[in-house]
């Protein structure tokens, strides 16, 4: 029950942050279900907290993205350390495209963003992991 109110007060939290008020985006049951179902198992509050973050997605009006099913089955079977290791992949891609894109307009050069910008060895120092650790997470 702790974990339940915990997603509820979550997903208030994100929903107020991200203006969201008055009439909600219905979302099927088949999806609905199975990340509440998972929310409410979650003990750690990073993880339960992507749960949140993909349930308060898709009851957004606003979001234009698709909630597929297989964002269930890809949440439950990530770890802490995958989170960190995609989140630190993610700001460093976005970081890196942002100067690249700059840098384009500045010097008025197409930019074309496919490259990876962050290897392992970085996220191996950055986020103090061991190379296992690394290799098991990259591995799931």
């Amino acid at each position: 029950m702790e974990r339940k109110l915990r997603l509820a007060e979550r997903g208030r939290e994100l929903l107020k942050q991200r203006g969201i008020q008055g009439v909600i985006r219905p979302v099927p049951y088949k999806l609905a279900l199975p990340i509440i179902e998972h929310a409410s198992l979650e003990d750690n509050d990073e993880l339960q907290d992507l749960w949140a973050n993909l349930l308060v997605s898709a009851v957004d009006p606003e979001f234009k993205g698709v909630i597929r099913s297989a964002y269930i089955d890809i949440i439950k079977q990530l770890e802490v350390i995958d989170v960190h290791i995609l989140q630190f992949v993610f700001d460093s891609y976005n970081k890196w495209v942002v100067g690249r894109q700059q840098t384009a307009i500045a010097f008025g050069y197409y930019f074309s963003p496919i490259e990876n910008p962050v290897g392992k060895l970085e996220i191996i120092d950055r986020l103090g992991i061991g190379f296992a650790a690394y290799e098991d997470s990259a591995d799931n």
